[in-house]
């Protein structure tokens, strides 16, 4: 949150293109996140999309207020975020920029994601 910088991008998902400024964008194939973080409500780990949440340029101030929402889930109701699901999507930033996977810098953007349904067996 410190650290909060909107970014000018264009995120196309499914071939439909999105510009604008976004602050936050999280890409989650389960409702989990964190510690109990319920980040993707509505994402299923066998439906073979990429559950996509994008917050609009914010403040502090709106993405502290947005945050104890990830918790139940309720945040994708607020007219800041944007939940989309999708089979492929693509990050292409005005300005390259690290990549984050999982608290893991793997890369830079920018980058594409091709979902492959049924890929692995899981087993429960």
């Amino acid at each position: 949150m410190i650290r909060l910088k909107a970014r000018a991008t264009r995120l196309i998902i499914d071939n439909i293109e999105i510009t604008g400024q976004i602050s936050f964008l999280i890409a989650c194939n389960m409702p989990y996140t964190g510690v109990g973080m319920k980040m993707a409500p509505r994402a299923r780990l066998d439906d073979g999309k990429i559950d996509l949440i994008v917050v609009k340029k914010v403040t502090r101030l709106q993405m502290l207020k947005l945050f104890p929402k990830v918790f139940d889930g309720s945040h994708i109701e607020s007219e800041l975020v944007e939940y989309y699901q999708a089979n492929t999507f693509e990050l292409i930033p005005e300005q390259d920029d690290l990549l984050d996977v999982d608290g893991e810098l793997t890369g830079s953007t920018p980058f594409k994601v091709v979902m492959k349904s049924k890929a692995i067996k899981i087993f429960i």
